[in-house]
């Protein structure tokens, strides 16, 4: 346990390292609050990922993947994205000018057979 601990805790300092780097030195200079909420996404996401090491009891008993943290890492993270703005976030059901070419040919190669040599 306590590995796996040290582990996420040196993770977690490379990504506030790189984060923190970013924002002083490129030339765009993101917000430092983004970069902390980014950053405190990142650290909850972990803790419903690996369900706080067995803190969280499961939804259904016998599962042999745990659901339970990846249902409540999506919830929290659609929560999110619908409590920033999904526009800014980036999540639109607009498509460019074209783009509907693409996604038609995209969808029409989903269900052919893959060519394997």
């Amino acid at each position: 346990m306590e590995d796996r601990l040290l582990t996420h805790a040196l993770r977690f300092a490379i990504i506030l390292v790189i984060g923190f780097t970013v924002c002083t030195v490129t030339r765009t200079r993101p917000r430092l609050a983004w970069v902390a909420a980014a950053f405190a996404m990142v650290v909850v996401h972990d803790a419903f990922l690996t369900s706080w090491y067995g803190r969280i009891p499961p939804i259904l008993e016998g599962l042999i993947w745990n659901w339970t943290g990846k249902l409540l890492a999506l919830g929290v993270g659609l929560g999110l994205v619908f409590l920033v703005g999904r526009r800014r976030c980036g999540l639109t059901l607009k498509q460019n000018e074209g783009s509907g070419i693409a996604l038609s040919s995209a969808l029409s190669l989903r269900g052919q057979p893959s060519v394997q040599g």
